[in-house]
């Protein structure tokens, strides 16, 4: 098995052979070392997650069940991942310790609201996850520090009817995409990582 040594990529694959679908979603580890991948054999994007060990192709740990197909690295030791509830609407999302059972987990936050729907990714850099919690015109947005191995989410976005965000992370700062009915346009702020209340607007929403 031959795994590129380049920090957390992933790859969809879907094979059809006749039925059921079978769906596998891949995340390697920072170091290169493990790969996570999510596995749907009956085709209704419910995941179960397996560790695996990527020299030797031993599994590591034991799987994640019933989960959405959003799984993230947080550091070698740490997957994140987001759960449903019995409509499968994406709730919850928890920090997994690898070699510790499922039921120990961390809830890091419940969406108890059942018009909004979790999703979860890296940045582009890799030193932070993106939690963001969306509905019809409405998203806002929760972040894990990575490489100082937080655990817990902390608010990038504040819950405000009526706007969508946007996140992503370069240098020292966050850069924020914010749209709503009045700026539909959307507009560009930035905020420094070590005050996120702090914004700067980049790119103001423009009519044309």
């Amino acid at each position: 098995m031959v795994v590129d040594p380049r920090p957390l990529f992933s790859i969809s694959v879907c094979l059809i052979v006749n039925v059921p679908l079978e769906c596998l979603i891949f995340q390697v580890s920072p170091s290169g070392k493990l790969v996570a991948y999510a596995e749907d054999t009956k085709g209704d994007e419910i995941y179960t997650v397996f560790v695996i060990d990527a020299e030797s192709g031993q599994y590591v740990g034991q799987p994640l069940k019933a989960i959405t197909s959003d799984i993230e690295w947080a550091g070698d030791d740490n997957l994140v991942y987001i759960t449903m509830d019995n409509i499968l609407r994406p709730d919850k999302v928890w920090l997994h310790k690898l070699g510790s059972d499922q039921s120990d987990d961390t809830c890091m936050y419940h969406e108890k609201d059942d018009t909004f729907s979790l999703g979860l990714h890296a940045s582009e850099s890799k030193q932070y996850l993106f939690v963001g919690s969306g509905s019809k015109n409405t998203s806002f947005i929760f972040y894990l520090d990575i490489p100082n191995q937080s655990k817990e989410l902390a608010v990038l976005t504040p819950r405000v009817d009526g706007i969508d965000t946007t996140a992503s992370h370069r240098g020292n700062h966050f850069y924020i995409t914010r749209r709503s009915e009045e700026f539909y346009n959307s507009e560009l702020v930035a905020c420094p990582l070590n005050n996120v209340a702090e914004t700067t607007v980049l790119l103001p929403h423009r009519e044309r």
